[in-house]
């Protein structure tokens, strides 16, 4: 059985668990794209002036 919520039409929707887990795990990958942009600013800074 899969995890979600039958509609009418028979399209499933995600638990909201799996939402929230979703948007953890999208707001942890955003954080670290947001630090590696910080970390390597210098780099690019350097190499493409």
């Amino acid at each position: 059985m899969s995890n979600g919520v039958a509609t009418p039409t028979g399209i499933r929707l995600p638990s909201s668990q799996a939402v929230d887990e979703l948007s953890a795990s999208l707001d942890e990958a955003n954080a670290l794209i947001a630090r590696l942009t910080l970390l390597t600013a210098p780099l690019r800074k350097i190499h493409f002036h």
